[in-house]
């Protein structure tokens, strides 16, 4: 998958397998974030994006607020 122009803002990359993804430097990240036990996958180091610490009944569909850091 080309992600060249790919605009990901805020988008919730849990479990998301990027593995074999050319152009991941091209897209924007921006706000991206995962739950910290279900991150993405083939992401170069470079792409920036949140972690969040999941906690029992938080509703996994949305991004917490706050987002917790991972211990």
């Amino acid at each position: 998958m080309d992600l060249s122009g790919a605009h990901l803002e805020g988008a919730d990359l849990s479990s998301a397998d990027f593995t074999g993804a050319v152009n991941p430097d091209q897209a924007t990240f921006t706000d991206a974030w995962a739950w910290s036990d279900m991150p993405p996958q083939g992401l170069p180091d470079i792409i920036l994006f949140t972690l969040c610490q999941y906690r029992d009944g938080m509703d996994r569909f949305t991004r917490p607020d706050p987002c917790i850091a991972p211990d």
